[in-house]
């Protein structure tokens, strides 16, 4: 029913964000299983991804989640269509963060003790 909810939501207009249950929860398994959940549920994977990108970050002061000159933007490249099938959207391999590009291993190097 949520997803019905958020489906019907969507369709008169308004814009939808997907959240996690931090700090419960683990956030980013939290975000990927609530957007597959949109999708198996009937919600396309450009609505569910528009959730926690566009719609998300143009609900803060500084919008984010445009892709366009003087925005601030970090973009990740991931192995597979997250069009085709959201679950590509986990699958990153390559970020593009403050304008350099890095990967998820380089991140998580100092903290892997």
């Amino acid at each position: 029913r949520s997803v019905a909810n958020i489906s019907q939501t969507m369709a008169r207009g308004h814009h939808v964000i997907a959240g996690t249950d931090a700090p419960i929860d683990f956030v980013a398994i939290s975000l990927h299983l609530n957007l597959r959940a949109m999708t198996r549920f009937g919600i396309s994977a450009a609505d569910a991804l528009r959730t926690a990108t566009a719609h998300a970050g143009a609900f803060l002061d500084e919008p984010l989640g445009v892709i366009a000159p003087g925005k601030l933007a970090d973009v990740l490249l991931v192995c597979g269509d997250p069009l085709a099938d959201v679950a590509a959207a986990a699958h990153v391999r390559h970020i593009i963060l403050d304008g350099r590009a890095t990967t998820p291993d380089a991140i998580i190097a100092p903290f892997a003790g």
